[in-house]
């Protein structure tokens, strides 16, 4: 701040210069200023990614682990990341409420898991409305079919489903807890029924269904979902224990 030479001063009781009172307000303004811009830093800052989990005291996945229901929150500015964290709590709560509660009984037993592992890799046709990549799901299931890797990868190869916010699981069977997040009730179904014709059973016959939903925008979201074929490979595999490496099948069309 230019400070001029001292004047006189019009009120004789005045001890200070006369032009100081100008000093502060300009040291006040910068003081603001620089408040304001700090505030402003503060919002646009990107919170990171975020993965919240309920887990079940009883229920159990098909490694025999307790069962999650997994919430996951992207990378947001404000106030968009404290909403995401607030529409989380509401997701939990009713992931809560499906979940059984702890009055684990002697009748709460588990179907011995048998067969070899599958695991179905897909990826959307499109980029991620809330992000700059595709969208990436995996489905999981045991079977007993014997088929080997060839066989497995023309079961799936040419499947396609349209994802959603339609949370639908099979449960009490001894191929596990697959899950898939589809557009409709009917949708996942087919999902998991195209699995389970492959395993060698009729998902309707055995087991039960379980449906749940999302009903934030930002968990399921809505897309056409392909078998992934990154690098030139079908993500399709199978492998017998969980030490051992998946191993994937080679396309020859990628």
């Amino acid at each position: 701040v230019p400070v001029p030479e001292d004047e006189e001063p019009d009120d004789e009781n005045k001890d200070e210069p006369w032009w100081l009172e100008y000093v502060r307000g300009a040291v006040g303004g910068a003081a603001a200023a620089l408040v304001a811009k700090a505030l402003e830093n503060a919002l646009e800052k990107e919170q990171p990614e975020m993965l919240y989990q309920a887990v079940s005291v009883c229920e159990q996945d098909e490694d025999g682990e307790p069962t999650t229901e997994t919430i996951e929150i992207p990378a947001l500015k404000a106030p968009e990341a404290q909403i995401a964290r607030l529409d989380a709590i509401v997701e939990l709560m009713q992931a809560h409420k499906n979940l059984k509660q702890p009055i684990c009984g002697q009748n709460n037993e588990k179907p011995i898991l048998e067969g070899e592992w599958r695991t179905i890799s897909f990826r959307s046709t499109e980029t991620s409305p809330y992000g700059k990549s595709c969208l990436r799901k995996r489905f999981r299931y045991r079977s007993v079919s014997g088929l080997g890797l060839d066989a497995l990868v023309d079961h799936w190869k040419d499947f396609t489903f349209e994802s959603g916010a339609v949370i639908v699981s099979h449960k009490g069977h001894s191929w596990g807890t697959p899950q898939v997040w589809a557009a409709s009730q009917s949708e996942g179904k087919r999902v998991i029924q195209h699995a389970a014709r492959e395993a060698g059973f009729d998902a309707d016959q055995v087991g039960e269904w379980g449906i749940s939903s999302s009903a934030s925008p930002r968990y399921g979201v809505p897309a056409q979902m392909i078998v992934d074929t990154r690098k030139g490979y079908w993500w399709i595999s199978n492998r017998d224990g969980a030490a051992n490496r998946p191993i994937v099948a080679y396309s020859p069309d990628p």
